[in-house]
């Protein structure tokens, strides 16, 4: 569930769940920015633990979804700099929660 966006300079932030940190298989969500039109890229862990991927636990909302909040943004009015990143994470308790993070 990656999200994507380019800011008004032509800086392209990517947010995307990955497994690289756990061998058994949990999710952290990353982002990364490129500042070259996407020839190279410095991504960092957005997420302070990581979580399981699971869908389907939040039955009194929605019981299917998984990643129907992810994405990131930037303002295109150029008020603010950098962007926006917003994911699900699925806490210990199996909690479905929405967070989102500024990125630079």
């Amino acid at each position: 569930m990656p999200g994507i966006a380019v800011d008004k300079t032509g800086r392209v932030a990517s947010c995307f769940y990955d497994r690289r940190l756990d061998p058994n298989n949990l999710l952290d969500r990353f982002c990364a920015v490129s500042t070259d039109g996407g020839q190279t890229w410095a991504d960092s862990r957005q997420t302070g633990l990581n979580s399981p991927p699971f869908h389907a636990t939040d039955t009194f909302i929605n019981p299917f979804y998984m990643g129907d909040y992810d994405g990131v943004a930037t303002d295109f009015t150029g008020a603010n700099s950098g962007f926006v990143g917003a994911f699900q994470i699925i806490t210990n308790l199996g909690d479905p929660n929405v967070v989102a993070v500024k990125l630079q």
